[in-house]
């Protein structure tokens, strides 16, 4: 699969975000030790602790930091796609 210059400058600022937006999720979820996770031995023990506040957080956080990737490429693609179909509408 080839990609134009553009759509290589869009993976690179997406992947970039991801990574963001990960380093973000993981300050914000940092100060749980990930060696002695109760995870690792119970999870239900876990899922009743206070970390599942945090899990639930660092998901919302995942989750709206992948919105303005999606809504991105959706916004620039639809725009050349309707570029397009007028400029070929103009075409005779």
């Amino acid at each position: 699969m080839r990609l134009n210059g553009w759509q290589r400058i869009g993976v690179t600022l997406s992947t970039l975000w991801c990574l963001a937006i990960a380093g973000l999720a993981y300050q914000y979820a940092g100060f749980i030790d990930p060696y002695n996770l109760p995870l690792l031995y119970h999870f239900s023990e876990f899922l009743s602790l206070p970390y599942l506040g945090i899990i639930h957080k660092v998901v919302v956080i995942i989750l709206a930091g992948a919105m303005p990737i999606i809504g991105a490429w959706l916004l620039v693609y639809g725009i050349l796609w309707t570029a397009r179909w007028v400029a070929a509408g103009f075409k005779p």
